[in-house]
């Protein structure tokens, strides 16, 4: 039986739902968007963008970066 190449693992983690990395990757995803929404909505109240403009920027950068 050949091996699997790392490129196919990749592609079950991605788009397989079915094992537990695959389901893992889903989770972590559906976090980070619904993280980066509330960093997006955090961003546009003027009180939290006084105290924590440094904090929001990095993380928003973070998440560029992710989906990039």
């Amino acid at each position: 039986m050949p091996r699997k190449s790392f490129k196919h693992h990749l592609y079950v983690i991605i788009f397989g739902t079915h094992t537990r990395a695959g389901r893992a990757f889903d989770i972590a995803l559906i976090i980070a968007i619904i993280t980066s929404l509330v960093v997006l909505i955090l961003e546009s109240l003027p009180s939290v963008m006084t105290e924590w403009s440094r904090e929001l920027r990095y993380i928003e950068y973070t998440f560029t970066a992710l989906f990039t």
